[in-house]
């Protein structure tokens, strides 16, 4: 008996999963059918309403009569869709493809506030997509490969000139010595050196003199020969050169065996020891690069070469971590030599901040300057939903029509915020596409003026721009 019931239970719960799985199919095929459906929905409304009306002039009414009354038997049109739509599928899904289409006939029935009101809200996203953009990829910029987000910058900072100090070699040895959240500390500077090579006519190119430590940060391996070691910053060590994948497949025509042969590199025959793979050009724009040699000892404080300063975080360090330690360490330096370090504050940034010289932009500032710019697109959109509500002021008579059909006030409401909505959708994606085009004008200009600029400043727009729109 209990294996009977048990059975029985069985069966009926399996024949309502079975129907219930059924009705969901059902009403998600609705919702991909729904032009079908409305017209099935609507045959079927009229021929009620048109049994109703015959019925009423049988008994004796107008044809004009009958169709009155017929619509008041029938308790509304548009109540009864509403209710036929509950049934047959997902009503939120219904409606909001009903008010898009309806909102895309609105915007062809009304082309003047379309094309005034979508104009000025485009460019105004435009112009804020754009600024948005262009702050956070700069700023915010990181370099290419494994946690390239963990690589920082660090500088003196004169508060006496308010500029950086670059000549800082004393300072590297020592941050390099005692940092401990900060590792793999290097340094570079850029120089400019006439490469003479076989084959091919003498010309200055831009070489990264790099320590051996610095080079390894990005954690990038050559694809051909080795990296720098220790023993290449060695006084009286040979002079060794790496190049880039762009310089070894132009000037040099993919030798495989180019490891090993040797160039000029100003007065200095150097040896290649190594080729990087396609996209290498760090610290900025490099395809050159030779082991830089510093000897605090041949200059006095704060004189020799100017050199930028980098590293990695160590793992779970913070950047705010590393600027306490490294504050400290500076501290007992300005103790040690009031003369030279009284006046320098040493800081630690992301590694973008010292290279673009856009240290003095901080992160709240730059919110201020978002906002600022905001501004102008809240005055756009205010100005637009002052004629959105001017032209719905002019459709009391269809407003009234479909209270009268039995359309509630939130429905109405969520149509009308669907409309404005489809205006503002699609003055987003022209605003997105206008910024990308400003962005790479822009960027085309800027390197028209300063050169090329860092080759992981990407042009684009990032994600929280997309957010921002």
């Amino acid at each position: 008996m209990r294996a009977k019931a048990g059975t029985i239970i069985l069966h009926l719960t399996s024949k309502w999963s079975v129907s219930g799985i059924r009705r969901l199919l059902l009403r998600l095929v609705s919702v991909f059918r729904l032009n079908r459906a409305e017209t099935d929905l609507n045959r079927e409304i009229h021929s009620h309403l048109q049994l109703l009306e015959d019925d009423y002039v049988s008994k004796g009414m107008t044809r004009d009569q009958a169709r009155d009354a017929a619509r008041r038997a029938f308790g509304g049109v548009e109540q009864a869709k509403e209710h036929q739509r509950d049934a047959r599928g997902f009503r939120w899904m219904d409606n909001w493809r009903i008010d898009l289409a309806l909102g895309a006939r609105m915007l062809r029935k009304y082309p003047g506030l379309s094309i005034i009101g979508g104009a000025g809200l485009a460019i105004g996203i435009a112009i804020g997509t754009a600024f948005f953009a262009f702050f956070y990829s700069y700023i915010y910029a990181t370099i290419p490969g494994p946690d390239g987000d963990r690589i920082v910058g660090l500088e003196n900072w004169s508060i006496k000139t308010n500029n950086e100090v670059r000549q800082s070699a004393h300072d590297f040895i020592t941050w390099r010595d005692e940092l401990e959240t900060v590792q793999e500390l290097g340094a570079f500077r850029t120089v400019s050196r006439t490469l003479v090579a076989p084959g091919a006519a003498a010309e200055p190119v831009p070489v990264a003199e790099i320590t051996a430590a610095g080079f390894g940060v990005p954690r990038v391996q050559p694809r051909l020969g080795r990296a720098f070691t220790a023993a290449d910053e060695a006084p009286g060590a040979n002079a060794v050169l790496i190049i880039g994948s762009d310089v070894w497949a132009s000037r040099f025509n993919g030798d495989p065996a180019i490891v090993g042969r040797e160039v000029r590199l100003g007065e200095v025959v150097h040896t290649i020891i190594g080729v990087m793979p396609e996209g290498f050009e760090f610290p900025i724009n490099h395809s050159y690069w030779t082991p830089l040699r510093l000897d605090p000892s041949r200059h006095a404080r704060r004189a020799g070469p100017a050199i930028f300063i980098f590293g990695r975080l160590a793992p779970h360090a913070t950047i705010d971590e590393a600027q306490a330690e490294l504050s400290t360490i500076a501290s007992r330096a300005s103790d040690r030599f009031p003369d030279t370090h009284a006046d320098l504050r040493a800081r630690v940034m992301p590694y973008a901040h010292p290279i673009m010289d856009i240290q003095g932009i901080t992160s709240w500032q730059f919110a201020t300057m978002q906002a600022l710019v905001s501004v102008l697109l809240l005055i756009v959109a205010l100005n637009v939903a002052i004629l959105i509500y001017a032209r719905t002021a002019t459709r009391q008579g269809e407003i009234a029509v479909r209270t009268a059909l039995g359309a509630s006030r939130g429905r109405l409401v969520m149509q009308l915020f669907i409309e404005a909505l489809v205006l503002c959708g699609l003055s987003a994606g022209a605003g997105v596409l206008l910024s990308q085009l400003g962005l790479r004008m822009g960027h085309a200009i800027m390197e028209t003026e300063v050169g090329r600029l860092p080759y992981f400043m990407a042009v684009g727009i990032p994600a929280p721009a997309y957010a921002y729109v």
